[in-house]
């Protein structure tokens, strides 16, 4: 009797342990969901850096895309799309400067070039105007590797494949500020791109698949290979 009566208080303690334990666990992750479903202000500035995390490119064709942008407000999404969308332009420039390129790989890099260059613009003034910063402090890791190098049907393949994924990151980031209740401006600014870039992205992808029988749903999500 007087066994089975210690058994008997020792399961209760441990029983007792378990359940603090149990409620503890419960409050923690409590604690968690209010703090991450507090709502921010518009326009809300925070200390720390936009991250965006890419791998370095490689020295050959091999371009490493993988691509993490984590926004918390409007002024993240202006700092980090500014030296994106200078990344795009840089490499359109490589693509409408070299000879022997596809006449509509040309006129849709023209197009990347215009129509980047006033957006921005656009982004760098509303940054001086509502945070009072003259232009991106973002570092910013480049997903489209160099093209300098290349030339012809290499280039060519190269510049596609990285703006297909260079598009991507655009539309993501896009998508990320309109669940962040930004000024108006800037709504409509991401829903342009989105559209715009959307459509950009199916037109790479056709011609990928029509000049270089390539299927991009077929490509490793973190890399793309020039053909030779």
């Amino acid at each position: 009797m007087r066994m089975s009566k210690t058994n008997h208080m020792e399961e209760t303690k441990k029983n007792r342990k378990v359940s603090v334990i149990k409620y503890l666990g419960i409050l923690m992750f409590a604690s968690f969901l209010i703090s991450a479903c507090q709502p921010k202000t518009q326009g809300e500035v925070e200390s720390s850096p936009t991250s965006i995390t890419t791998p370095s490119p490689a020295e050959d064709t091999t371009l490493q895309m993988q691509h993490i942008v984590t926004l918390r407000n409007e002024s993240d999404f202006l700092q980090s799309m500014i030296p994106h969308h200078q990344e795009a332009i840089d490499s359109s420039k490589i693509i409408t400067s070299q000879p022997n390129i596809d006449p509509k790989l040309k006129t849709f890099a023209e197009q990347v070039i215009a129509v980047q260059t006033s957006e921005i613009a656009q982004m760098q003034t509303w940054l001086k105007e509502w945070y009072q910063q003259e232009s991106s402090g973002t570092e910013y890791s480049p997903m489209m590797g160099d093209l300098s190098t290349l030339q012809g049907n290499e280039l060519e393949l190269a510049y596609i494949k990285g703006m297909i994924f260079h598009h991507q990151g655009a539309i993501e980031m896009a998508k990320q500020v309109q669940l962040l209740q930004p000024r108006l401006e800037v709504q409509e600014l991401a829903n342009g791109i989105i559209a715009s870039q959307s459509k950009e992205v199916a037109q790479l992808e056709a011609w990928l698949k029509e000049k270089y029988v390539q299927d991009v749903s077929a490509m490793p999500m973190d890399q793309g290979d020039a053909a030779h």
